[in-house]
């Protein structure tokens, strides 16, 4: 604990601090120094090109753009008794955010690629969220990936990869830069798709194999706390594939992507009410451009899952008494479909 208060206290001590000129200079010589030996090679196998020393982020990102979804009541006609509500509650629905015609006064029409909503209830504890996500799949997979999805108990624990994310990339390399999604390029800085397995599992022996699946999302995880001046952070954009294919580029540190023609291509929005009873990030991609990159060989999937809760403080006081509710995973709730498009 004392480890902790100290760390605490430095961090409160240097927010907002100015620097001495000295070393800002040597910070200069660092970074510069640092460059010039990766060029050689004379630096270790495993350093990056960029050192995690790094502090500001030069194209100085937008904040994320903010769109107020419009949900409905899910806790009017709900169980307000807490046991109830965890195992047999409704289950939130979103399909009118999957492929809308025109999302914060912007025409598509759209489809859905990667989403996150929590909901409370304004007067007790009862909560939900949900993740909301959009994978690409071979036709010939689309029926099994389905009938997995919606016969396990629980999707969660990685069992539909995550998207990957950059800690060190600038906003501004997005997408153009072989810096962003280093792992997702061959050796000539080619972007490639984020192709995974979805749905394998360990028996106790081996692990099972699963069904291969892409990744249409990537996230930029930049580590805000390093500098007052760059915040923003957490940001899904979509893959360097996606990117790549549809020629996409973004503008004025903003995080909407544009078609070569100007025209907007994709949205990326977050909400968060000042009660805390919604949070929510949604990325978009224009419809007409998704069904280029699909093409014949692939569909669009959305695999909707996520948990009825509780506040934390309440679920860690009661958790002995309605330990009940969650058997089965009865608190779980899952939808899925495919894009017709």
């Amino acid at each position: 604990m004392k480890g902790k208060r100290r760390k605490d206290y430095a961090a409160h001590r240097d927010k907002g601090k100015t620097d001495r000129y000295g070393k800002k200079y040597a910070w200069i010589a660092f970074f510069e120094m640092y460059g010039l030996q990766f060029d050689k090679g004379e630096l270790q196998d495993h350093c990056e090109s960029r050192p995690s020393d790094v502090d500001i982020d030069p194209s100085f990102p937008e904040a994320e753009k903010v769109f107020q979804p419009n949900f409905a009541d899910i806790f009017g006609s709900a169980p307000t008794a807490l046991r109830e509500w965890l195992a047999n509650g409704p289950t939130p629905d979103y399909s009118g955010y999957l492929q809308p015609a025109e999302i914060d006064r912007v025409p598509g029409p759209w489809v859905l690629l990667q989403g996150f909503i929590e909901e409370a209830a304004k007067t007790d504890s009862r909560r939900v969220f949900s993740f909301l996500r959009g994978i690409v799949v071979n036709r010939s997979s689309v029926s099994r990936v389905l009938k997995i999805f919606n016969s396990i108990e629980y999707p969660g624990n990685h069992a539909i990869p995550e998207p990957m994310e950059d800690h060190y990339t600038f906003a501004g390399e997005i997408s153009w830069s072989q810096q962003f999604a280093a792992g997702l390029r061959d050796a000539s800085g080619n972007a490639a798709r984020d192709t995974r397995e979805a749905f394998d599992y360990h028996d106790g022996k081996e692990w099972v194999k699963g069904i291969e699946i892409e990744v249409p999302v990537y996230r930029f995880a930049w580590e805000s706390y390093h500098s007052e001046l760059n915040q923003v952070s957490g940001v899904h954009v979509p893959a360097p594939s996606l990117l790549k294919s549809l020629g996409l580029s973004n503008r004025k540190g903003e995080w909407d992507f544009y078609d070569p023609s100007g025209r907007i291509a994709t949205l990326y929005r977050e909400f968060k009410e000042s009660d805390e009873t919604i949070r929510s990030h949604l990325l978009y991609v224009r419809a007409d451009l998704m069904a280029e990159y699909l093409g014949d060989e692939f569909d669009l999937l959305w695999l909707v899952w996520g948990e009825r809760n509780l506040h934390f403080k309440e679920m860690a006081s009661l958790r002995s008494d309605i330990q009940d509710a969650f058997q089965g995973h009865r608190h779980i709730h899952k939808f899925s479909g495919k894009w017709a498009r």
